[in-house]
């Protein structure tokens, strides 16, 4: 579910029709993610999901899970769009891109409102009967703070091989020199760095010697 606009695009334009509390002044998603955030009514968002689902299914297309672009729906500043997200979840039957556990770096560090606020949306899914992961594993660091592709490999591959039982996700953000071009020159390095770990035969094979299965969806 798309509710904020790229960077380094064109803005892009709600689906949905009178959703003014998700827009600016032009009919155009906001790009900042607190001013997303801060102005979206579970209204507009409820009607917008619905709308972005439709084109999905009129489109012969059948989302397993729900994600969240730019992290809109987690409500780090607070709240009701997580609640919003995982009541759409359960009355569509669709799972929800939230780990169960955070990923180790994160489980150490997210603490006071924010631990309380995820701890509360892990519950809730529960109880809706909203399927997550179990884990969701990446290169969490952002482009700036690499130092080169050897690290960002360490640090996946550390990942992969502390996954619990269950069903989790990689994400990554893979792309080409020329898509990686249109974005900061850090973020672009990271990205092809991506594309390149999923095609390293070290990562190919950490798979195999850890015994995970790769699945279509979770």
């Amino acid at each position: 579910m798309t509710l904020t606009s790229p960077r380094e695009l064109r803005p892009w334009r709600p689906l949905a029709a009178d959703v003014p509390s998700l827009t600016d002044r032009h009919g155009l998603f906001h790009v900042e993610l607190a001013r997303s955030q801060g102005a979206a009514s579970p209204h507009d968002v409820g009607l917008e999901m619905e709308a972005q689902l439709s084109w999905m299914t009129d489109a012969g297309l059948r989302p397993g899970a729900l994600d969240s672009h730019s992290g809109v729906l987690y409500s780090h500043r607070g709240g009701p769009l997580m609640d919003t997200a995982l009541r759409f979840c359960a009355e569509n039957s669709l799972g929800f891109r939230l780990p169960r556990r955070l990923p180790r770096l994160l489980d150490v560090t997210v603490r006071g409102p924010l631990r309380r606020r995820y701890d509360e949306a892990v519950a809730a899914a529960g109880a809706y009967g909203v399927r997550l992961p179990e884990s969701i594993i990446g290169a969490w660091l952002p482009g700036r703070l690499l130092t080169g592709y050897a690290q960002l490999r360490r640090n996946v591959l550390s990942q992969l091989r502390s996954l619990p039982d269950g069903v989790s996700e990689l994400i990554v953000h893979p792309a080409p020199a020329a898509a990686a071009g249109l974005l900061d020159r850090a973020e672009g390095r990271k990205r092809m760095w991506e594309l390149r770990l999923l095609q390293d035969p070290l990562f190919l094979r950490a798979i195999r010697s850890e015994r995970i299965q790769l699945v279509p969806a979770w």
